[in-house]
């Protein structure tokens, strides 16, 4: 791989890349804000995390958080019949 060929940052638009990141993501009222954080404070233990532990973290019902995380993107939930609906990664990042 020659330099050239290497993406980089150098050149662009960073409030082009600025307002094209903010679209993406959703906006968060605090309640998302307060989600969010107990996401990755919970995925960054190593473990999936299911919307019910979610939910004890943020003593949000269930079925909200279950619904707020349906609306985000990036949210992945595992395959496996023991795990249904555990979060296993986030925005790309895995647990």
């Amino acid at each position: 791989m020659t330099k050239k060929s290497i993406p980089t940052l150098a050149g662009r638009d960073l409030d082009g890349l600025t307002t094209h990141f903010l679209k993406v993501f959703p906006a968060l009222d605090e309640v998302g804000q307060r989600l969010a954080l107990a996401v990755y404070r919970n995925l960054s233990q190593g473990d999936p995390v299911s919307p019910a532990m979610l939910a004890a973290t943020t003593r949000l019902p269930e079925d909200e958080v279950a619904s707020r995380l349906a609306g985000w993107p990036g949210v992945y939930y595992a395959a496996h019949e023991d795990w249904s609906r555990t979060l296993v990664c986030c925005d790309g990042a895995a647990a």
